[in-house]
């Protein structure tokens, strides 16, 4: 009888061996076998890493341009001189454009200088995605030698804003 629980408990070894293990069968693994090479990995597989996106503050409005919307801003706008310079023969030449669209504005350029100023509007002229102000100029006969500080306004019935101020020397 001993031998009998023996070779019982030999084929139970056996049978749980094969269930944990899997086994080979004409030189197919069965299923949850696995095989081993013999070797150790030296470095962990790569692992992911993933990046929060930036957190938005809730209370900045998200910036909305013609493009996107395809209608007129209301409200303040984005305006900005992309040309001043000074011309002997003209006086000081600005150009820029509102990060709008509308059916009518006008565009006022602000020359000022130790407490004088000089100013000149235009119609602004509308676009594709932006409105031009065009080229306004302040005659070299109304300046003085100095410089002179620029700021392009905008503005419309529904639209307004100033360019961030730019220095244009006079000689």
């Amino acid at each position: 009888m001993a031998s009998n629980t023996s070779l019982t408990g030999v084929a139970l070894v056996l049978a749980l061996a094969l269930a944990v293990g899997g086994c080979a069968v004409d030189g197919q693994v069965t299923p949850g076998a696995s095989e081993s090479t013999g070797t150790v990995p030296t470095e962990a597989p790569p692992t992911e890493t993933t990046t929060d996106p930036p957190e938005i503050d809730p209370t900045t409005p998200a910036p909305t341009t013609p493009a996107e919307s395809g209608k007129p801003v209301v409200g303040g706008v984005g305006v900005l001189i992309s040309n001043a310079s000074w011309a002997a023969e003209t006086g000081v030449t600005v150009r820029g454009y509102a990060d709008t669209i509308d059916a009518a504005a006008t565009c006022t350029l602000d020359l000022s200088k130790a407490g004088t100023t000089r100013n000149v509007t235009s119609e602004a002229l509308e676009g594709p995605t932006t409105m031009s102000c065009g080229e306004l100029i302040v005659g070299s006969d109304a300046l003085s030698s100095g410089d002179w500080t620029a700021v392009l306004s905008y503005k419309s019935t529904t639209a307004w804003g100033s360019s961030a101020p730019v220095v244009v020397t006079v000689p």
